[in-house]
């Protein structure tokens, strides 16, 4: 939900850029290339070639294979959200199936845990109604993360986050983007070895390469893929904390910026947001006066 506000990017050179998508994408390419030439047979051919190679034309060929991998790079880091909301379990089409089955198998879960009483599990793990559960774990995780403000406040974390993160002090601002980063990171890794082990099984099956690699490839993505899945979870429970520690400790700040009286009780607290909600959603006025703001006279 909050990706893009989250986001730290600041331009193609920052950390973000080179740690999850240029260092990933050189892995990745690298890889598609010694499988390509091994596949053919050609790996040691192409080793004694390079060689042979003027330093001029070695280095021709090593800016336009850091070219290339500049371009997949920019590529993955404009399709970060997408990967983000796959491995969550936003899918249609052909997959609504297997989005249904997650979500009974997800609820049956949430039921199951309820029953046994386990309130903390259920707090990091997934949202309150079993009508907002996802398919997939990381997807339960991070909609128990979006759903805690209005379950815990009754605010729109779609509506308020826009206006609350502007807010945000520094060090705040940096938790949430390392949080999403490290996450982000494990789940773009799972992806390129899924497509890794995709072309190269294809490729090598095409090509008759030897079955040796060809398993190689296959159980190597797959292992990678999994373990990297998994070790995301992790991630993700860490940023949903913060996200949902962000809200609690600096979600009032809204009410100030946006002329809202602060609210003096949980009920009080509910109504603002109520407010501000209509105020967005259908441009209603809220039925307080602004504030009075006292300015501090200084002295001369």
């Amino acid at each position: 939900m909050f990706p893009t506000v989250v986001s730290t990017v600041t331009g193609v050179l920052d950390r973000r850029f080179l740690r999850n998508s240029f260092a990933l994408s050189l892995a990745f390419l690298a890889l598609c290339a010694l499988v390509a030439l091994a596949g053919a047979g050609k790996l040691g051919a192409a080793a004694a070639s390079w060689k042979t190679w003027q330093a001029s034309t070695q280095l021709l060929v090593g800016v336009g294979f850091v070219a290339a991998v500049w371009v997949v790079a920019a590529v993955v880091q404009s399709q970060t959200r997408t990967i983000t909301q796959a491995f969550e379990g936003y899918w249609g089409g052909p997959l609504s199936g297997l989005r249904r089955y997650g979500e009974r198998r997800h609820s049956e879960r949430l039921a199951t845990l309820r029953s046994l009483g386990q309130v903390a599990e259920i707090y990091v793990r997934y949202p309150l109604s079993r009508k907002q559960v996802m398919p997939t774990r990381l997807g339960n995780i991070l909609r128990a993360a979006e759903r805690y403000p209005h379950e815990r406040y009754g605010a729109d974390a779609v509506l308020v986050w826009p206006r609350l993160y502007p807010l945000l002090p520094e060090n705040v601002i940096a938790s949430l983007g390392q949080a999403r980063e490290a996450m982000e990171f494990l789940l773009v890794l799972s992806a390129l070895a899924v497509a890794f082990g995709m072309l190269s099984v294809v490729y090598l099956l095409v090509a008759l390469g030897p079955v040796w690699l060809l398993l190689l490839c296959l159980l190597g993505s797959a292992a990678v893929a999994v373990t990297a899945y998994r070790s995301s979870l992790g991630a993700a429970l860490l940023y949903a904390e913060v996200l949902r520690s962000t809200f609690d400790l600096y979600r009032l700040d809204v009410f100030g910026f946006v002329q809202l009286p602060m609210p003096s009780d949980a009920a009080a607290e509910r109504e603002r947001w109520g407010e501000l909600n209509r105020l967005i959603l259908r441009n209603e006025p809220p039925p307080h006066p602004y504030p009075v703001v006292r300015q501090v006279q200084t002295r001369d």
